[in-house]
């Protein structure tokens, strides 16, 4: 599908029902005044026509405003389709104007300077240059915007190589919860706000009470052991709380792309493969912080986790391009 046939595709597609009313009316007005003009019914065929030409033209004009917002509201992404089509829009008015006016006129040397109507004839440049300024505008603002979301996802991504904070909860969940069986096993009292609280309070207690006793008492050995518990449960905590941090992480990622303020192609292009991973191995905290007899907060992640479902699907796709690609130069180099 070459350029042409992809806009007029979108503009197409991208129609509510009432865009699409406007072009049928528009189309149904120049099919009744063609057929009145040539069964010769009307006493004044060229005041007809002048009049079927602004309907038509009003009717499109309005039928190209819905698809034109759509376009303009996805970014970056549809500058050459929303430049072409408010181009053949403007073109449609210039050649509808001209053409009206001659119905209405008779002819356009009626445009002379002591013509009233002459001034009418300078409609047509002004609406031209509007067009160029609007256009520059937009054009401007649309790559000026994505400069704007590439440098603040690149400082996200890089974030998750640098942050020092970023790099140690990551490791620390690695290290302790490293797939979806281990976040399974893990209490799901350990989820919990305060669980990591609790685990502080419960291993300084313990601590203290050890430090208490001198080193040959009695329930020396049962005070160790509790404090060994007591920190593997704190640990463990730990671990918990950098799972909710790298998510919240990300959450935060997805929120910024869902609005517009991240460039989503960035991170898809580079730590998709790392965010999908995560979001399947923490699948058992997910499930419980969304239930409403659990976790309680259904709204949790709302952004993370349809972005997530949508990266799969792009990347199981993009894995099956590949390899019909591979199989197609295999098969090409057999030939």
């Amino acid at each position: 599908m070459d350029r042409k046939e992809a806009v007029l595709n979108l503009y197409w597609v991208r129609m509510d029902d009432l865009s699409r009313l406007c072009f049928f009316a528009a189309v149904a007005i120049g099919i009744l005044g063609i057929g009145a003009i040539a069964i010769g019914s009307p006493s004044n065929p060229l005041i007809v026509e002048g009049w079927c030409v602004v309907g038509c033209a009003l009717l499109l004009e309005a039928s190209v405003v819905r698809p034109l917002h759509s376009l303009a509201k996805d970014g970056c992404d549809r500058i050459w389709p929303v430049c072409a089509l408010s181009a053949l829009a403007l073109v449609a008015f210039i050649v509808a104007f001209y053409w009206a006016y001659y119905c209405f006129a008779g002819n356009l040397q009626a445009g002379s300077a002591s013509s009233p109507l002459a001034k009418i004839l300078d409609l047509p440049p002004v609406a031209g240059a509007i067009w160029a300024a609007s256009t520059g505008w937009y054009v401007h603002f649309q790559l000026t915007g994505r400069g704007h979301r590439v440098a603040h996802a690149m400082s996200m991504v890089m974030g998750t190589r640098t942050n020092a904070e970023f790099l140690k909860r990551h490791n620390l969940l690695r290290q302790v919860l490293p797939s979806k069986d281990a976040i399974n096993d893990v209490p799901r009292q350990m989820f919990e706000k305060t669980a990591l609280k609790d685990a502080q309070e419960r291993f300084a207690t313990a601590k203290e009470a050890l430090e208490g006793l001198s080193l040959d008492a009695s329930g020396r050995d049962d005070a160790l052991k509790a404090k060994t518990e007591a920190a593997a449960t704190l640990k463990l905590a730990r671990a918990v709380d950098a799972l909710q941090y790298t998510l919240n992480y990300y959450e935060f990622m997805a929120a910024g792309i869902r609005f517009g303020d991240l460039d989503e192609r960035l991170f898809y292009q580079t730590i998709s493969p790392a965010v999908i991973a995560l979001c399947e191995r923490a699948e058992p905290y997910l499930k419980w912080v969304n239930s409403p007899a659990e976790g309680q907060q259904q709204l949790a992640f709302e952004y993370l986790k349809p972005l997530v479902k949508k990266w799969k699907k792009m990347s199981d796709q993009d894995e099956a391009d590949a390899a019909a690609e591979v199989a197609k130069n295999r098969a090409n180099n057999g030939a």
